[in-house]
């Protein structure tokens, strides 16, 4: 007796497989995840997606791509007059006023005892982490989509706030109407929010734990006398089936809706 062919799995499994499969797969990847992460990641990152490189790039050119010329083994040749030409050294440069290090020199394949990402590790650890207080935020004024601008980047989701923060004021704390956060031990008063940072998974690890995603707050020190400039709250996210998080989930909906435009966009042309 053959197998019924219906739109819906049976309750229990039939004896003998359907005479062919119930639904056909796509032809590629969905733009959708999948309802839950995969065990292990893949082995290299696809590249159905990666934009095809320019036959002659411009200075400062570099993609994410393992295969190409440009991709991150080839990142440390760029010379630093390429690199004051990279989209990330012109957005650093509405903040150049109150930032004292050069944001023109390459520091990939750096020898610097500052890297960043690290693991964290408590039996590494040499500083002592001194809690004066907690976080004190303020919260700031618009709509992801709007007057904040929501970009979906190679290798990250960016929420990206007004660059114009205004000079420090003690009596009335200029930071526009960004949102903005105390951050404990010497950085003193509240400092703007400039952007935050989708990283999946995480960037850093904890413990030798890397978690499924990371939240990057950027503030910027607008007091251009002392120079201090960006420091960077970084929130690890961890998977549990059991809760949910509503804000997070809002601006992922935002993202997927400029994921979709720009689909649109791609397949109109």
């Amino acid at each position: 007796e053959s197998p019924t062919i219906s739109p819906a799995p049976t309750d229990e499994p039939t004896r003998m497989p359907s005479k062919s499969p119930t639904a056909v797969p796509t032809t590629s990847p969905t733009f959708n995840p999948t309802a839950t992460p995969t065990l292990s990641p893949t082995a290299a990152p696809t590249t159905e997606f990666y934009v095809k490189e320019p036959k002659d790039p411009e200075r400062g050119y570099f993609n994410y791509d393992p295969n190409s010329d440009y991709g991150p083994s080839k990142w440390d040749d760029l010379k630093d007059r390429d690199v004051e030409s990279t989209t990330e050294a012109k957005y650093w440069d509405d903040f150049s006023k109150f930032i004292k290090p050069s944001l023109s020199s390459n520091k990939c394949d750096s020898k610097s005892d500052k890297q960043s990402p690290i693991d964290v590790n408590m039996n590494d650890a040499r500083g002592e982490c001194l809690q004066y207080h907690e976080f004190r935020h303020k919260p700031g004024e618009g709509r992801l989509g709007e007057e904040i601008k929501v970009k979906i980047l190679p290798s990250k989701l960016r929420i990206e706030y007004d660059s114009d923060v205004g000079i420090y004021n003690a009596d009335k704390r200029s930071f526009g109407s960004n949102p903005a956060a105390d951050v404990p031990k010497a950085w003193g008063d509240q400092l703007p929010v400039i952007r935050a940072d989708f990283k999946v998974p995480s960037e850093h690890w904890m413990e030798g734990k890397q978690y499924a995603a990371e939240y990057q707050i950027w503030q910027i020190q607008n007091r251009p006398d002392v120079k201090r400039g960006a420091p960077v709250m970084s929130i690890l996210i961890d998977v549990d089936d059991d809760k949910h998080n509503e804000h997070l989930q809002r601006a992922l909906d935002v993202f997927q809706d400029v994921w979709d435009a720009d689909m649109a966009d791609c397949e109109n042309e």
